[in-house]
């Protein structure tokens, strides 16, 4: 926004962000949703890896079947 002419809004958007998508409350569209509230910003641990990695590989093996099923 700031880019194309509108640096207000730009900064209005950015704290809407900051604010409304905390880790701390209990919405649905916080950052880090999906995770065991309240997760907060830390880093994940070697199982929380290996946790997205075996989600990753599922959802791969799912758009594959669905598009072994659109084919």
């Amino acid at each position: 926004m700031r880019d194309v002419g509108e640096p207000e809004i730009a900064a209005i958007m950015l704290a809407g962000v900051r604010i409304g998508g905390s880790p701390y409350f209990p919405t649905p569209y916080r950052w880090g949703y999906g995770w065991p509230y309240p997760r907060g910003y830390k880093a994940l641990t070697q199982k929380e890896k290996l946790e997205v990695k075996q989600n990753i590989r599922a959802f791969k093996k799912m758009l594959d079947s669905l598009s072994d099923e659109l084919n």
